[in-house]
């Protein structure tokens, strides 16, 4: 899947099968895919942790971000003592912010261990670099926007397999646009 997703540069199903070096047909390729993402075996909170926790590995002692890529909402939004249930003990402020200029813009989603104010949202402003890794998943990348995945396990197994693409594609120095042509 990994491989396909990196040839295809579409996160399709038939469009992967169709790029797989494997001796079967492309519907037999694209149901092998299918039953992938409904095995309910593949559990992608699992395998997120040694992925990454070997990409974190370099960040001992330093602080992580987490950054949350979501949809329209409407003003700024400020939450405190959120707390996740991988880390129920850690209280954290969720910052919202969005164009008041341009309604086009997508919102800015911030879970983060600063206060929540706007100097977290300036803190994300300096990492805008995210953004292109959410472009490269999305329509100038692998395409996800265009599956017509409904269950959102599929959908997960399905980011699990773009985000070891994208690891990969990142490690050899390749970014999924370039592939693309787009």
């Amino acid at each position: 899947m990994t491989f396909g997703l990196f040839a295809a540069g579409n996160c399709q199903l038939p469009r992967i099968a169709a790029r797989l070096p494997l001796p079967a047909g492309p519907a037999s390729l694209t149901q092998r895919l299918r039953r992938l993402l409904m095995n309910p075996a593949v559990e992608p909170a699992t395998l997120y942790r040694p992925v990454a926790g070997s990409l974190l590995s370099c960040c001992t002692g330093g602080s992580v971000r987490l950054i949350l890529d979501a949809t329209d909402l409407g003003g700024r939004l400020f939450l405190t003592g959120v707390r996740l249930a991988s880390l129920p003990e850690q209280a954290l402020s969720l910052c919202c912010g969005w164009s008041r200029d341009n309604k086009d813009d997508e919102p800015w989603y911030i879970l983060s261990d600063l206060p929540a104010d706007h100097r977290a949202l300036a803190a994300y402003a300096v990492r805008f670099h995210i953004e292109e890794m959410f472009r490269d998943f999305k329509e100038f990348g692998f395409r996800l926007e265009t599956t017509h995945l409904k269950d959102p396990e599929r959908v997960s197994r399905l980011l699990l397999c773009i985000c070891l693409a994208h690891v990969w594609l990142m490690n050899a120095d390749l970014h999924p646009f370039m592939l693309t042509g787009r």
